[in-house]
């Protein structure tokens, strides 16, 4: 007892004195809310293929004022890539389609739609999903992993809630056969081939790889792709900026899930310019 009043009068002394103590990090921290303006959670995952993307064939998108995605060749000139006039060029990857002319190209990705973060640190990327083509997405990290179903889950991946609340805005020009109905997959080089494989190495039943001479090996996992910073740096240089941006702007943060809603692809040309297609009713 008398311990505790010495300790009684030591507190009573502190206040006294103005010495309070400082409550912890743990206990100062917000806790994370969905934003209110959200329509569902979802997955998130990472690939980079090389392949025609589904968007780009024109019968695959709705209405627009600018055409499909647009397709590129596995040609460089000066450093940018050569891109294909036809929309229905075949796929590189796969399938039927129009036979490129003579001294032409099938159809590849265009690797200028590698992900990027403007001087406002906002960023954005492309991204295959089960929605309509050219539709673009504002997404907002969580502070926990979703499945593919829009059900927060614990241990599907190692994503550690470092990027809550902050955003990416994505358009998607792609679809995906292993895609479950609330998943965004983020195109990201080095992030893993998927099913297909477009990029290197001697898979690709419709012609040459996008990078015929990149070793397949540095591309690393099937599924999940370099684990490393460092290792962006052995993939072909136009697509190694992409790379890193999964190291420095996400953190390297692991398939985080999100929060989504729909927004009109006319406020960001920083995505049409590049994909080429812009749906009519999201012009502004």
């Amino acid at each position: 007892e008398a311990d505790e009043e010495e300790a009684d009068e030591e507190e009573a002394d502190e206040e006294e004195a103005g010495i309070t103590e400082e409550p912890s990090a743990e206990n100062t921290m917000e806790p994370f809310t969905i934003p209110e303006d959200s329509e569902g959670l979802a997955k998130t995952t990472r690939y980079f293929d090389g392949c025609k993307a589904s968007c780009a064939w024109s019968g695959n998108v709705g209405e627009t004022v600018s055409g499909p995605v647009t397709t590129c060749s596995n040609e460089f000139e000066d450093g940018a890539q050569v891109v294909n006039e036809d929309p229905d060029l075949k796929n590189v990857c796969g399938g039927g389609g129009n036979d490129p002319a003579e001294g032409g190209s099938v159809a590849y990705e265009c690797v200028d739609r590698v992900p990027f973060t403007d001087d406002s640190s906002q960023r954005y990327a492309f991204a295959a999903a089960n929605s309509r083509c050219c539709e673009c997405y504002e997404l907002t990290f969580l502070d926990k992993s979703v499945d593919g179903e829009g059900n927060v889950c614990e241990g599907c991946s190692s994503y550690d809630g470092s990027l809550a609340g902050e955003t990416v805005i994505i358009q998607v020009i792609n679809t995906g056969g292993d895609l479950g109905p609330l998943q965004f997959d983020l195109q990201i080089p080095g992030g893993g081939f998927g099913i297909f494989n477009g990029v290197a190495g001697n898979e690709s039943p419709n012609g040459p790889a996008l990078f015929p001479d990149s070793d397949e090996a540095a591309w690393d996992e099937r599924y999940g792709g370099v684990s490393e910073r460092e290792q962006c740096y052995d993939l072909p240089p136009p697509v190694v900026d992409g790379c890193l941006w999964r190291f420095d702007s996400l953190g390297n943060a692991d398939n985080p899930g999100v929060s989504y809603k729909r927004v009109k692809c006319g406020k960001f040309p920083k995505l049409y310019e590049k994909s080429g297609c812009l749906l009519k009713e999201d012009t502004i």
